[in-house]
Parts: structure tokens; C-alpha cells; sequence
């Protein structure tokens, strides 16, 4: 697990991301399926929402006759192809740093659609995996991914400075940087932004890797899961899911970065990195295998 101390004046700190990208048409049944889909996460993490923003509200508001009605409200509408619609439930306040969260997009657009999940660093890995699994089931999911994100307290106003901490490791990715541009990176350039501890890749992705390269001696994992492959860097032991420390996760990363480098892909910055420090993180894993080289 990685040590990372939240920073209280500015809100931010680590939470473990679960993130999907679907290109299903949004009809009363979608509906009903990504209804069930949260409330399996709900059931599974132990998640008490107290807050919501729909659409284009700028403030979060208080939860009031669960989270299920405000659901229904957004998505009673029949003009997916036309609008996206945005909602985002919270387990958090003011003053602390969310426990859990969920954001989603859903729309019949040209980007496809996503649900973001965001949990407790102290999640267990195997929880996460066989919620991953569950999602794939229900959706066509084109993408996904989870590891470990920077997450800011939207009270606090301390993104900023978020997405700085970005460099105390390799492995550490925000929404900012990575999943707010993935739609993007997913319709226009078919490809991915990043490797992770846990990916699911349809197979327009992995028909594009030389499937040979990967290391045998288990710190990459695969599984077929319906048509996709769901790949891994975890260690397996009592048929328990266990991270690895975190030189050796890092090192792993690097191993599959290689694995995965024909279809991942650079993007344009975001607001908060300068250049030079955005293409130091587009090329976070390119400086280790060139050092290594030299």
C-alpha cells in the first residue's frame, strides 16, 4: 500500500478507482442494469451516500429520499443521443476527504459512456476484482481500470495541488489527468492513457498486443472475462489477491507498460502541469526503461 499522508488544508489524499467505458445504448433496461450495478457497489463496499450533484449543478447538495429516486429523476428522460447525463453520489463532507464515491456519464454520444468508482485505500483487492468482473458481465465494457488515484475534497478547493502530489509515484493517476480525457482517447484515438494494477481491455485493444511478451513467471496475470481480457500485477496467495510492496508493484508497471506500450497513447495537457511536467508523466515509464538502458 503506498504511505501517503492526506493533506487537510487542501483537501486531497489516496483512494482506490474502479472506472468503466461503455458504448451500450442507453434504454430502460441500461437503466435498470447500472441501477443494480451501484447498488451492488453500495452493498459491497459498505457505502452510506449523503451527497449529490446532477447535470450542471455547481455545489453538491444534501441526499434526500435516497439516492435511488434521484436516479430515476435524471435518467427518466429519453434523449440520451442528444445530452449527456451526468450524476455523482458521495460519501463524504466538508471537512474529510470522501470515503466513497460515484460519477457517471451516460449518454449515446460520440465518447462513450462511464461509471467511476472511487473506495477506501484499505479496500481489498479481491473485493475490487470480482466487482470489476461483475460490471463486465452486465455491460459491454470497452475499457476499464483501477489502481490507485489522487482524490481532492471539492469543498477545499485543493485540486491543484492534487494533481501535483501526482509525482511522489508512477503508479498514482487522478481523474483530471487520465479519466476525464479517456473518452476522448478511447473514440478518437483508440487507445488508453496508462497501465494499472487491473485492467479489463476489449478486444480492439488486445488483438493489438503481441500477447507472447508476457512474463511468465506470474507478475502478469490474464483472464479471458466474456470477450475481454482482464489483465493484472497482483500476487495471488491462498487464493487471496495481495500487493506487492511498492518497489515491486512499480517494477511490475514498468513490465507492463511494455506489454501494453502499442496502444497506449499520449493526450493534450491539462491546466494544472506545466509542459515540461506534463511530458514527464506522459513519459513516466519511458524514463525508467531509458535509464535503465543507458
Amino acid at each position: 500500500m503506498i504511505e501517503f499522508e492526506e493533506n487537510t488544508k487542501y483537501g486531497y489524499g489516496i483512494r482506490k478507482s474502479i472506472v468503466f467505458y461503455f458504448f451500450d445504448s442507453i434504454d430502460s433496461k441500461k437503466i435498470e442494469i447500472i441501477e443494480n450495478i451501484i447498488h451492488t457497489f453500495i452493498e459491497l463496499f459498505q457505502v452510506k451516500f449523503n451527497k449529490k450533484r446532477i447535470n450542471d449543478e455547481y455545489d453538491f447538495r444534501n441526499i434526500r429520499g435516497g439516492w435511488q429516486k434521484i436516479f430515476h429523476k435524471v435518467c427518466e428522460v429519453d434523449d440520451f443521443k442528444n445530452h449527456a447525463h451526468i450524476v455523482e453520489f458521495l460519501e463524504g463532507d466538508e471537512e474529510y476527504l470522501l470515503n466513497h464515491r460515484v460519477y457517471m456519464i451516460l449518454w449515446e454520444g460520440n465518447l462513450p459512456s462511464r461509471l467511476i468508482f472511487h473506495c477506501r485505500q484499505q479496500t481489498e483487492w479481491e473485493q475490487i476484482y470480482q466487482f470489476m468482473e461483475y460490471v463486465n458481465e452486465q455491460l459491454e465494457v470497452h475499457f476499464a481500470s483501477s489502481g490507485y488515484d489522487i482524490v481532492d475534497n471539492p469543498w477545499k478547493g485543493g485540486a491543484p495541488y492534487a494533481v501535483r502530489s501526482l509525482k511522489k509515484s508512477r503508479i498514482l493517476n487522478s481523474y483530471m489527468t487520465e479519466w476525464d480525457n479517456m473518452g476522448y482517447i478511447l473514440k478518437e484515438k483508440s487507445g488508453i492513457c496508462c497501465p494499472n494494477i487491473i485492467q479489463i481491455l476489449s478486444p480492439d485493444f488486445y488483438h493489438r498486443l503481441d500477447l507472447n511478451r508476457i512474463d511468465t513467471s506470474g507478475i502478469i496475470n490474464t483472464k479471458m472475462v466474456r470477450r475481454n481480457l482482464m489483465i493484472d500485477i497482483l500476487d495471488i496467495k491462498d487464493r487471496k489477491f495481495v500487493e506487492p510492496e511498492l518497489s515491486e508493484l512499480e517494477q511490475r508497471m514498468d513490465s507492463l507498460y511494455q506489454m501494453l506500450k502499442p496502444i497506449v497513447i499520449e493526450y493534450d495537457r491539462m491546466m494544472y502541469l506545466k509542459p515540461d511536467a506534463w511530458e514527464q508523466r506522459m513519459r513516466r515509464f519511458e524514463y525508467i526503461e531509458e535509464d535503465a538502458n543507458e
